[in-house]
């Protein structure tokens, strides 16, 4: 899976009933070279998938989407959604 479609498959996963998450963003550092750190967290989440609820999950990057997208995928790697990649 590419990892810019990971946030997005997440939250289609959250509308199908799978599972229910909440972000929280953070910008960092001088406007022209922001890094951006997101964090991802499972409010509730089926039973099929190992329980992860209360565990926080942070990606960082140099916009907010590549942020999110890697919170979102370190989340779903955890409760063996997707396959880590190497």
């Amino acid at each position: 899976m590419a990892l810019a479609k990971t946030y997005m498959y997440a939250h289609n996963l959250m509308q199908a009933g799978h599972f229910e998450f909440q972000t929280a963003d953070v910008a960092d550092g001088p406007r022209n070279a922001e890094i951006w750190t997101s964090s991802v967290w499972f409010n509730q989440i089926n039973p099929v998938y190992r329980q992860c609820v209360g565990q926080i999950f942070v990606g960082t990057g140099r916009t907010k989407a590549e942020a999110r997208d890697m919170a979102a995928y370190t989340a779903l790697c955890a409760i063996g959604v997707i396959a880590r990649s190497s």
